[in-house]
């Protein structure tokens, strides 16, 4: 939690208020940050200009959002294995994984793929772990 005392869930609305909630565009991003910037994102990205010109490159509320609710998701996690409380072990993890795949965009078909092969073996949970981006 913030040194003011307010939850992850509680600094929302002001990251909204902060961060557009759109994804920049190949455009945006030149224009905001320079072409330097941009050639590197298009390297790590191993995509050509005219492949990423109608891409969302960079989503920076999406991005933001899930750092902050991954960090309610620490406490939640916490109080969970605190109580020995397994289901609510797994809602977290598997919470965690969604807003990586869903908000920080680090999953691949692979992931998803082993993650229901894991689900379908019986695992109560699995999620995406270190850097990510597959």
């Amino acid at each position: 939690s913030p040194q003011d005392g307010r939850s992850p869930e509680q600094l929302l609305p002001l990251l909204l208020e902060a961060v557009p909630p759109e994804p920049m565009s190949l455009a945006l991003v030149k224009a905001e940050l320079g072409s330097c910037v941009t050639e590197q994102l298009l390297k790590r990205a191993q995509l050509s200009p005219a492949e990423a010109e109608s891409l969302p490159i960079l989503q920076p509320y999406a991005r933001a959002a899930h750092v902050l609710q991954e960090a309610g998701r620490v406490q939640a996690l916490q109080d969970a294995m605190g109580k020995g409380d397994l289901q609510g072990m797994a809602r977290v993890m598997n919470a965690g994984h969604a807003s990586c795949r869903d908000l920080y965009h680090i999953s691949t078909p692979r992931i998803e793929r082993l993650r229901s092969a894991a689900a379908s073996a019986g695992a109560l949970a699995s999620r995406i772990t270190g850097a990510g981006f597959g």
